[in-house]
């Protein structure tokens, strides 16, 4: 009988682990993605100064962010006059400057949607906030990694 335990063991061990090992995988896949914002990007609404409404879309997470109007221009935010002004291809490659025009106006002609910065820079924004609002990140990390 033992004979037959240990042959059903070493038909299912593999299963098992294979089994195992991708619900492991999924759980961190999904972990290492996460971010305040869905992958469709997170819907809101801004009140332009002039009292316009902008249906917005938010994507990325807590240290970067893009956000496109609802058909799917990047905007970029003005602080000095609180306004979004639709984005456009800056001088610098990969950049993203403000075209000037506000974003409840219609869009400059021929203005592509979904423009992204490029991930070089992104990482260099990425990081500057890292350091400026979450200073100790990597230090936790390290003392959790370490329990």
């Amino acid at each position: 009988m033992a004979g037959l335990s240990d042959l059903v063991l070493a038909t299912l061990a593999p299963v098992v682990l294979f089994l195992a090992s991708l619900l492991i995988s999924f759980c961190f896949a999904g972990s290492a993605n996460a971010a305040p914002y869905p992958r469709e990007g997170l819907s809101t609404q801004w009140v332009q100064p002039d009292g316009t409404v902008l249906s917005l879309r938010v994507f990325g997470d807590e240290f970067y962010a893009r956000t496109t109007t609802a058909d799917g221009y990047t905007v970029l935010f003005n602080e000095a006059d609180k306004t979004y002004y639709f984005a456009e291809a800056g001088t610098q490659a990969g950049a993203l400057v403000s075209s000037g025009v506000k974003a409840h106006k219609p869009p400059p002609a021929g203005l592509v949607k979904h423009l992204q910065e490029a991930d070089s820079i992104v990482a260099v924004i990425r990081a500057a906030r890292i350091d400026k609002f979450a200073p100790d990140r990597a230090a936790r990390w390290e003392r959790r990694r370490m329990l």
